[in-house]
């Protein structure tokens, strides 16, 4: 009888016993991203002869008419106006996460790595500002766990956005030909691809001082 109870103790240690449908646990497959959408007041031009002159009527017209897709797959999504919140569900599990909002000529656009399978960002014109430089420079995707663009480029390149959306008359194609020109003047000013980046500093963790404490 000993034998026998020595030979389930066994089995239970390497396969695992008990209730509760088994001890194991498969890897998720699917990923939400949620947090806030911000949006500036649009002229006529690249919606057409609407003009939106609040943030929250465009954020209505993305919410009921606008698409999103995520690493190029079509993908459902809510967006709340009042509150500015939208949230991503059932995305697979990726290295990466390319998020586009579209709406007539608007864009709005965000690159997140995965960090989890819940993943908390916003995204506004300094996320697609972001994500425009990402894209010119070909900086490798799987990296920006560890680097991202530098805040005094994408605010420089999200305010140049801004007055563009602003400007009465816009079209999409003149939008495009300006931003192209805009991409390629930082090459041209010698913005190297180091110059574009930095390191994501880890701040988690237990800090200590070398004064002691009294």
């Amino acid at each position: 009888s000993r034998l026998i109870l020595l030979s389930l103790l066994v089995i239970c240690t390497l396969v695992g016993c008990g209730g509760g449908g088994g001890g194991s646990s498969l890897p998720a497959t699917e990923t939400t991203i949620s947090g806030q959408m911000e949006v500036p007041a649009v002229d006529n031009g690249l919606l057409g002869a609407v003009a939106y002159a609040t943030d929250e009527a465009l954020l209505q017209k993305i919410a009921d008419s606008g698409t999103c897709t995520v690493n190029g797959k079509s993908t459902a999504f809510t967006l709340v106006p009042a509150t500015h919140y939208f949230s991503i569900s059932e995305i697979p599990v990726a290295t990466f996460y390319d998020v586009k909002f579209t709406y007539e000529g608007v864009e709005l656009r965000l690159i997140a790595p995965h960090s989890s399978t819940y993943i908390t960002r916003n995204i506004d014109l300094s996320s697609t500002a972001e994500a425009m430089l990402i894209d010119y420079y070909s900086v490798d995707k799987s990296t920006l766990t560890s680097v991202a663009v530098k805040d005094e480029w994408k605010d420089l390149l999200a305010g140049k956005m801004l007055t563009q959306y602003q400007s009465p008359g816009m079209t999409k194609n003149a939008f495009d030909s300006f931003f192209n020109s805009e991409l390629a003047s930082f090459t041209e000013h010698n913005v190297t691809l180091d110059a574009l980046l930095s390191p994501i500093v880890d701040l988690s963790g237990t800090w200590k001082t070398a004064i002691p404490m009294t």
